[in-house]
């Protein structure tokens, strides 16, 4: 490209800078290929450099946070949905856990390498980083070092609690994890075992008086423990919810949100059977379809047989039913003593469980504290809103730390997200100089908009619940502490109501304070 059309792409790309977010996507596809379209790659190139990964986390967390229970859409025409086509593959699974004898299942998660199957996209350039962005794009390269899956297990007080299964990699080739589930329908006692090379890496059970259940200790062996059961203990009704295929992914999964089934195809299983095929995933931000996951119901009787996780045309997981049968005594018992010479350590722990991924309605305090940077709330909830809530779920990108999602439900569609974590911190001041600052207000917040954040926007949506509209809306905040919240609103708003919400914004630490000293509280 000569040095004049890059002069006057500069010209270009000032210009549209400050023009209306229309105008620079017409102005991004008239560019095609040149420096402008470069530029805005650049803009987002390092989280594109990650998106396949990026993309199965956000696709993940969709499937899997569950923020509350109220989060539903109004559109009751939409044809089939991925929320009734797991619903009712698990509704379909449920009669395999109401049959006379203990139940014994065995599904298999097939792991392939993942890093050698990943590439760059052609169209970004690591050299055409900032050194900000290029130090974040290293930071995220630990992603490409294993997959995941959500996982449940059974509490104490009758309540899942949402895992990760760790999925290391394997540079030499694929490796199988086993899991085995046994399950009385009179009794509702159970035993699931999860192992790999014959060593345990997961265990839960439920004995009809306490609960046991596995954890990695500090010199990475597993063990088991047990609590009895609470007063109000009540083993959930549908065993499918955390015992079937995918259970962490289906047992989430409890809101009508359509997430996109991009096709539907035929397949025949090994066994003869024949599947429908759902393709079903997000596309990227340059508008690629290169990763998402394959669900494989059966035709006969509606049950899921198989998932299938692809990157860039290539296989990651493989999630199988390989047996379903009735038996008159499990192999494992209620309270898992057979299992103590086969936990594994250190080099067998291939896949490892990291606890509570995501964590549900967390309080206010709980937040502040387990931050370890100053959060904030909106001090008066948006007017047009009725419901708050607060989930903590694991941030990816810097997996010591936590991220932390507040939802304001709206009486009209126009529901609010408001997330704060560390990467977001780390990520944000790199880009924002692309961006537009929009709103300066009165206690110091800066109010920035740009990129894409119609794709964002879904994500947030959709992974709290909420069926997202076509004019939502997007903006990063600039707090005086120097954190970067993302925000997200589920349709338009007056230039009064985002002020007003903009300049409602206080530490949560203060928030506290101030309702402590309200009456009225």
């Amino acid at each position: 490209m000569n040095e004049k059309l890059d002069n006057n792409l500069d010209k270009a790309y000032e210009q549209f800078s400050q023009d209306h977010e229309q105008l620079r996507e017409e102005l991004i596809g008239s560019l095609a290929d040149h420096k402008a379209k470069r530029r805005i790659h650049i803009f987002i190139g390092s989280k594109i450099a990650k998106l396949a990964v990026a993309a199965m986390i956000i696709i993940a967390i969709s499937l899997f946070i569950q923020l509350g229970q109220n989060g539903k859409s109004s559109d009751k025409t939409r044809p089939t949905t991925y929320f009734s086509l797991l619903s009712k593959a698990r509704a379909a699974e449920q009669t395999l856990f109401e049959q006379d004898g203990i139940v014994h299942i065995v599904n298999e998660i097939i792991v392939y390498p993942v890093s050698a199957n990943y590439k760059l996209p052609e169209r970004i350039s690591p050299q055409n980083l900032s050194p900000q962005q290029r130090d974040y794009l290293r930071t995220v390269n630990s992603w490409l070092d294993y997959n995941w899956l959500p996982l449940c297990s059974l509490k104490a007080n009758g309540k899942l609690r949402f895992n990760q299964l760790k999925l290391s990699e394997n540079t030499d080739g694929s490796y199988t994890i086993t899991d085995h589930a046994w399950y009385d329908p009179t009794t509702g006692h159970f035993s699931r075992v999860m192992e790999v090379d014959e060593k345990v890496i997961f265990a839960n059970s439920y004995d009809g008086q306490s609960v046991y259940f596995s954890e990695t200790g500090p010199d990475s062996s597993v063990e088991i423990l047990s609590q009895r059961v609470t007063d109000n203990f009540a083993s959930p009704q549908n065993p499918a919810e955390f015992l079937g295929v995918g259970s962490g992914v289906r047992s989430s999964v409890q809101k009508d949100v359509s997430l996109p089934i991009r096709e539907v195809t035929e397949d025949v299983l090994e066994d003869g059977a024949v599947v429908d095929v759902y393709k079903i995933g997000y596309a990227d931000l340059l508008g690629d379809l290169n990763t998402y996951w394959l669900f494989k119901i059966r035709r006969d009787d509606g049950i899921a047989a198989e998932m299938e996780f692809v990157i860039s045309g290539s296989t990651q997981l493989v999630v199988r039913r390989v047996l379903s049968e009735t038996i008159n005594t499990a192999a494992v018992s209620w309270n898992l003593n057979e299992i103590d010479h086969r936990l594994a350590s250190g080099t067998d722990l291939k896949a490892t469980i990291i606890p509570d991924m995501m964590i549900p309605n967390i309080s206010l305090e709980y937040m502040i504290n387990k931050a370890g940077f100053e959060t904030y709330v909106f001090s008066h909830a948006p007017s047009w809103t009725d419901n708050v809530e607060i989930g903590d779920i694991t941030d990816f990108a810097s997996p010591s730390r936590r991220m932390f999602v507040i939802t304001y439900q709206a009486t009209d569609g126009r529901h609010v997200v408001f997330c704060q974590s560390h990467s977001f911190n780390k990520f944000f001041p790199s880009i924002l100089k692309m961006g537009r600052l929009l709103w300066t207000s009165p206690n110091g917040f800066k109010l920035w908009h740009g990129g894409p954040y119609k794709w964002w926007t879904e994500m947030h949506m959709r992974s709290c619940g909420f069926e997202p509209a076509e004019d939502r809306i997007g903006y990063v905040i600039e707090t005086p502490s120097g954190t970067f919240p993302s925000l997200a609103i589920n349709g338009p708003v007056t230039k009064e109501e985002l002020h007003s919400l903009i300049d409602s914004l206080v530490p949560a630490k203060e928030y506290i304070q101030l309702k402590k000293g309200d009456p009225n509280e």
